[in-house]
């Protein structure tokens, strides 16, 4: 069984402003170059592949749906397995229609697939109102237990983070109990931009992106998993380099900028100033007129490595319950339903069944919810 992994393409995306297509395209290229070099049985594409679930455009449709179609024709005529993400259109079923024979296996439920001597456990994005009260073990039990007794080896597919891994994410994660010892020759997940092994027993990897999305990727690789009877490596891929430079000041920073960012020519660029007297409009306006200078993409305040919060001191945090309670009380002024739409708001943003936040605001409207 050979079988070659990637995900997180997220086409369409358009981060600090830049549009990220000529990368995202070069990305897809290479993946379906090595794709063509190594013959796989199967392709695992582990979710994100659009960066917006609303339509997305012509072009980043294309994109996806040429590339699958790439992939789909390569010598040997693989499976291609397609995890859905939270950021996946809701269109992606559309991709069905180059199944051809059966091939492109769209998965947006936790689904047991099997090729060859081995099985492929599947879990798509799942919400918090996704899982039932006993947990994911709950959804993978019944799953496992219908797989073939004979096979060989047993993976296990998601796009979810692994539990402990990503610091601060509020969002349901694999528990690690799940791993328990034997259950799984191996794991393998998307959504998280990081790419490499993070834990060995059983081993567990984060696919990541082809290319580097966004910061949080600066200085780390980028690559696909390949695996081949048991044994999965990493096959680097050059993509776009990210380079923060920090500064003590606006007055530092004029007066060695350039010859950094000549040192620095491929990269994306990340300016912080731990002061300035002046506003981030006016400074960016003049680091962009810098030899180099438009490949400076963000620029921050504050010391390197603080939040956003320390970085815009002052600045009223970002709390979404809070602008849906505005936005209600804006719209609907005293009426009568301003505290149900509040609540059901809330409950929705906190993770509760949609059905169940439904039945509720039938229940307190007295059979007439809000239109």
């Amino acid at each position: 069984m050979r079988f070659l992994l990637s995900g997180d393409w997220h086409v369409g995306a358009t981060t600090w402003g830049v549009d990220r297509s000529d990368e995202v395209a070069s990305a897809l290229a290479e993946v379906v170059n090595q794709a063509s070099r190594r013959r796989p049985d199967v392709i695992l594409l582990l979710g994100d592949l659009f960066d917006r679930f609303r339509y997305p455009g012509d072009g980043p449709v294309h994109l996806v749906a040429s590339t699958l179609r790439r992939l789909l024709d390569l010598p040997g005529e693989p499976h291609v397995v397609l995890l859905k993400g939270n950021h996946d259109w809701s269109g992606v079923k559309v991709w069905e229609i180059l199944s051809g024979e059966g091939r492109l296996h769209v998965v947006d439920r936790p689904s047991l697939l099997s090729f060859g001597d081995a099985d492929f456990l599947c879990l798509p994005y799942l919400r918090p109102h996704q899982i039932p009260p006993g947990g994911l073990e709950t959804l993978l039990e019944p799953l496992r237990e219908s797989g073939s007794q004979e096979v060989r080896w047993r993976f296990l597919l998601a796009h979810l983070a692994l539990e402990g891994t990503v610091p601060g994410l509020k969002e349901a994660t694999l528990p690690l109990s799940l791993l328990k010892k034997g259950a799984f020759d191996a794991v393998f997940c998307g959504h998280i931009h990081r790419h490499g092994q993070v834990l060995t027993d059983p081993p567990a990897f984060y696919v990541g992106s082809p290319y580097r999305v966004d910061f949080s990727q600066e200085g780390v690789d980028v690559g696909l998993l390949w695996g081949a009877d048991g044994v999965v490596q990493s096959l680097p891929l050059q993509a776009r380099e990210l380079k923060t430079l920090d500064y003590d000041s606006e007055k530092t920073a004029l007066e060695v900028l350039e010859e950094d960012l000549t040192r620095h020519e491929a990269c994306w660029i990340r300016v912080f100033l731990k002061e300035a007297s002046l506003s981030r409009a006016v400074l960016l306006e003049r680091f962009r007129d810098l030899r180099g200078g438009e490949r400076i993409v963000q620029l921050r305040l504050g010391s390197f490595g603080e939040t956003e919060e320390a970085i815009d001191e002052g600045a009223e945090p970002l709390v979404v319950e809070e602008l849906w309670r505005r936005f209600v009380e804006r719209e609907e002024g005293e009426g009568p339903r301003r505290e149900l739409l509040i609540q059901a708001g809330s409950a929705l943003l906190q993770g509760r069944d949609p059905e169940e936040v439904w039945s509720l605001l039938l229940r307190d409207g007295d059979g007439e919810a809000p239109q």
